[in-house]
């Protein structure tokens, strides 16, 4: 989670030809929600709502009840399908249009005096885009990192 923090928060940011900042955190906490339980997902959730916020030097913001919520709600449709790349496709394209909504409201409430039609092209929809492909990846990485904590389990009695 730190990694991908840091990877947000100082290489993504730097690159230029990207229109917006993908949002790392996003895809890996709906990654975990869909790979394991509701409740790792929702203290994940609040883990990295928490160092981004940190690591992006925002201040106080409402990221870790965001990401707590998105990982929490995430979780309970991941009940109804089966923990698969093409589930967790569904679940960040959904979240990822939650995320643009609330960059939007952020942007909204900070920035006032812009048009919104301005900002949900310039800003919100390249973020929304950036999202869904750059995080593609992380769903295999999160799923490596799942099989110890699925052998630990299996050995539990």
């Amino acid at each position: 989670m730190f990694i991908l923090a840091v990877a947000e928060c100082s290489f993504f940011a730097q690159l230029y030809f990207l229109p917006a900042t993908p949002d790392l955190m996003l895809g890996f906490v709906v990654a975990v929600a869909m790979l394991d339980s509701q409740h790792s997902a929702a203290i994940c959730g609040i883990g990295a709502g928490f160092i981004i916020d940190a690591v992006g030097a925002t201040g106080i913001s409402f990221s870790p009840l965001f990401y707590m919520l998105c990982g929490a709600f995430c979780a309970v449709l991941a009940k109804k399908m089966l923990p698969s790349f093409l589930s967790w496709l569904v679940e960040l394209a959904i979240f990822s249009v939650v995320k643009g909504l609330y960059t939007l409201a952020g942007l909204y409430y900070s920035w006032s005096g812009a048009p919104i039609g301005t900002v949900l092209l310039r800003t919100v929809l390249p973020e929304i885009i950036c999202t869904f492909i750059i995080c593609l990846p992380i769903f295999f990485i999160v799923k490596l990192c799942m099989i110890p904590i699925d052998s630990k389990r299996r050995l539990r009695l």
